[in-house]
């Protein structure tokens, strides 16, 4: 139900009220066989074509099922909602009656004969796979694969925009010497090209800083799997996971590399409004990989008191 209540009929109000009663007179009669779910929309509606009677009836019924009948309702806004709802819901009714059939056959309430034959079969088939060792130790090496490429690519457009700034500079002082103490136009160019030049470098970090999450976390969390059940499994040596160690250190060195460049572009002159802007976005997104380096490392130090006897 949603913005109007429905027309009267010769038992109900409205159609949809005399299909509810009906439904919940069955539900009464039949113990614990029939279920009600019952839904209103919640999503906003054009003033011009709100009802205020229907509106009213509307609250009128949802009151009478709630106190009256003993009826849970439940609120949606869009389509998409109202169906995860109902997929939620009615998954919920199908666990209560498979575990009270459960509970019938354990009190021999039921014949042996309906029980299905393949029953803790099909129970197991619902449960989510148990996770590997060999499957774990696939997943962390294709994620720290995955992670030093990105770390790689970042260190590249890290040297890049370095050769690119150093460049800049020099045309700058180029152009300083034939311009008499004045702010010459070409200076003005070189500082357009300087904002270009980061903003790239700021596109670049955007596109890879979310993926060096996705697969940083990836990495690490099977590395703590493996080394939970290599203990428990296994009592294995954790000494094949070195890689750890070389895993941080290369988090750590990057690290290092992004704090010298930020320190490098704070220091930049405040040239024109356009590249102070710029200045600031890159020193931003700089102070946001850090942060992801940060929760990297600290991460790896956590693995590390695991691997330790």
């Amino acid at each position: 139900m949603w913005s109007r209540f429905g027309s009267p009929t010769k038992r109900a109000t409205s159609g949809t009220e005399e299909e509810f009663n009906r439904a919940l007179k069955r539900a009464k009669g039949s113990s614990s066989n029939i279920k009600l779910m019952f839904y209103f929309k919640d999503e906003p509606i054009s003033p011009s074509k709100i009802d205020g009677e229907q509106v009213e009836k509307i609250k009128t019924f949802k009151r009478k099922i709630s106190s009256e009948d003993g009826i849970l309702y439940y609120d949606f806004v869009s389509a998409d909602d109202f169906k995860k709802n109902v997929r939620s819901h009615l998954s919920k009714v199908v666990q209560d009656w498979d575990s009270e059939q459960s509970i019938k056959v354990k009190d021999n309430k039921l014949p042996l004969e309906s029980v299905n034959p393949l029953a803790n079969l099909l129970e197991l088939d619902k449960e989510e796979d148990e996770v590997g060792l060999f499957d774990q130790v696939e997943l962390a090496n294709f994620s720290m694969d995955e992670v030093r490429k990105i770390v790689e690519r970042m260190a590249r457009a890290l040297v890049v925009i370095g050769e690119k700034m150093t460049l800049r500079t020099e045309e700058i002082e180029k152009v300083n010497k034939t311009a008499n103490g004045k702010l010459h136009k070409d200076v003005k160019k070189v500082i357009n090209k300087t904002i270009e030049d980061l903003e790239v470098f700021i596109q670049k970090l955007i596109s890879e800083i979310p993926l060096f999450q996705e697969h940083n976390s990836k990495a690490l969390e099977a590395i703590e799997t493996i080394i939970k059940i290599s203990m428990i499994d296994f009592k294995e040596d954790l000494s094949e996971l070195a890689g750890v160690v070389e895993y941080e250190k290369s988090i750590l060195e990057a690290s290092a590399m992004l704090k010298e460049f930020r320190e490098v572009v704070s220091q930049l002159p405040r040239l024109t409004s356009s590249f102070n802007k710029t200045k600031r976005r890159v020193v931003a997104i700089l102070n946001d990989l850090l942060n992801q380096f940060q929760l990297a490392a600290k991460k790896t130090q956590d693995i590390k008191k695991l691997m330790m006897p």
